[in-house]
């Protein structure tokens, strides 16, 4: 029998996991589920297995409908994926790529001559897919010019916004996010979407708190909702994460290590006139319109890669006794494990052991790894800032790393985000804009009891100059 009691449910497509999320009306979760973010090989390029998502969330929807009143629909998606569509057929035009598919053909417009600089967009020009404009570069040119100009382009957490309400919009933290689409200087669309015969394809700019409307009654009617859920237009999840962050006087707000497949840092102190794009650092926006200076590298991904390598299963524990071993044996895990990304992002991960090859824990390694890189991104990000660090997602679970970074950041406080995902909060925040804002209560992690662990830091900083 279904609850009166209203909730809100989360969708929220990573690059690896989508997961489904429900939250009571105080934000407590009551559910959480999650499947596979699938890619298919497909022509002329691999692409996200939209079919299976869907499908996979009617069935979450369709379970939980009987026993939850949910009223509104929150969503987050990675950045670097967006759909071409027909609205008034309503046909996908074309698959919707995966970022990571990289054998462009060369056969068309070379994009270097057309995207817009750094200082315009704040967009680095990244590898593969990862600015959509390159995509949209390859994809304008399957379409014929009568069917790009009734084309409507839908970043990634809009597309499934309008499949649900059928309504088209468009929102500032997906346009943002390293897309070459999004000036800047004068906070409207760039001229790229001009040189690729696209620049009638954007729906209106809404804000992320405006509903963007009820779900279609057709599918309301075939999973159980109520015919006055209303979905939210979606945002980009590293700028879902920082959303929390907004409510709190800028002067005070901390720098926010958002983790998952990709490692996000973001500080609205910093400057961003000061970003080295070839470092992976660049400008998002945040969900009010300002620019954020941003740094990351894929965190979640080496993580894994660096177990991987070390024949560790990732979900194996390790003891202090690991990570004093790697310390104080000066075994050295170097970046970079995923190519052309990060702040080194020409250099080939390796692990160097300064005396004779032993067995180590491989999540130890990818733990003490993974904080060296944190840290160094935060001192290229702002060096002289003393406000908190705040981490978030999957890193926050790992409390040897959140205290490792501690060991390493004396004068700042690092804390933990306490009501789970950051993700899952802003996306709930987002239906709650306008109430009064909580205290947010992040628990403060001390140190890692370790007085060798900076002098291996300035080792790892020194062998990675060599």
């Amino acid at each position: 029998m279904q609850t009166n009691d209203q909730s809100v449910l989360i969708f929220d497509i990573g690059k690896t996991h989508v997961k489904v999320t429900l939250l009571d009306e105080s934000g407590a979760r009551l559910y959480q589920n999650r499947t596979s973010n699938r890619v298919k090989k497909t022509k002329p390029y691999d692409s996200y297995d939209i079919d299976h998502t869907w499908s996979w969330f009617l069935s979450e929807l369709s379970g939980l409908t009987p026993q939850f009143n949910i009223s509104s629909i929150s969503i987050a998606t990675h950045g670097a994926a967006a759909a071409l569509i027909n609205p008034d057929t309503e046909d996908l035009l074309l698959p919707i790529m995966d970022y990571e598919f990289e054998a462009y053909p060369d056969n068309i417009p070379d994009y270097k001559s057309l995207r817009p600089a750094f200082d315009v967009t704040g967009s680095p020009d990244f590898p593969a897919g990862l600015n959509l404009g390159r995509q949209l570069n390859w994809q304008s040119q399957l379409l014929s010019e009568s069917v790009r100009e009734k084309a409507a382009l839908l970043m990634y957490p809009q597309y499934w916004a309008w499949r649900l309400t059928g309504k088209l919009g468009a929102e500032i933290t997906s346009l943002g996010c390293h897309t070459d689409l999004w000036d800047i200087r004068t906070n409207c669309p760039s001229a790229l979407l001009k040189k690729l015969g696209l620049e009638n394809s954007l729906p209106p700019l809404m804000n992320a708190w405006e509903p963007l409307g009820p779900v279609r009654t057709e599918i309301a009617d075939q999973v159980g909702l109520n015919s006055e859920c209303h979905v939210y237009p979606g945002v980009h999840d590293s700028n879902a994460g920082y959303i929390p962050i907004l409510k709190s006087p800028k002067e005070s707000r901390p720098t926010v290590v958002s983790s998952g497949t990709w490692s996000v840092i973001m500080d609205s102190q910093a400057d961003v006139s000061t970003l080295d794009p070839a470092r992976d650092m660049l400008v998002n926006i945040d969900a009010e319109g300002s620019p954020l200076a941003t740094a990351r590298y894929m965190g979640g991904r080496e993580f894994g890669l660096i177990c991987e390598r070390l024949n560790t299963d990732i979900a194996t524990t390790f003891s202090d006794e690991d990570v004093h071993e790697i310390i104080e044996s000066k075994t050295l895990i170097l970046p970079s494990f995923c190519a052309e990304t990060g702040p080194y992002p020409n250099a080939s991960g390796r692990i160097i052991f300064e005396n004779e090859k032993f067995e180590i824990n491989g999540k130890a390694a990818a733990t003490i790894y993974s904080a060296l890189m944190v840290n160094d991104i935060l001192k290229r990000l702002n060096p002289n800032s003393r406000n908190d660090i705040l981490i978030e997602g999957s890193f926050a679970a790992n409390v040897v790393l959140c205290r490792l970074l501690a060991n390493l950041n004396p004068n700042r406080k690092v804390r933990i985000q306490n009501r789970g995902n950051g993700v899952t909060e802003g996306c709930f925040l987002i239906t709650r804009w306008n109430a009064k804002a909580q205290n947010q209560i992040n628990s403060e992690v001390s140190p890692y009891p370790s007085d060798s662990f900076r002098d291996y830091a300035r080792l790892w900083e020194d062998k990675l100059q060599t």
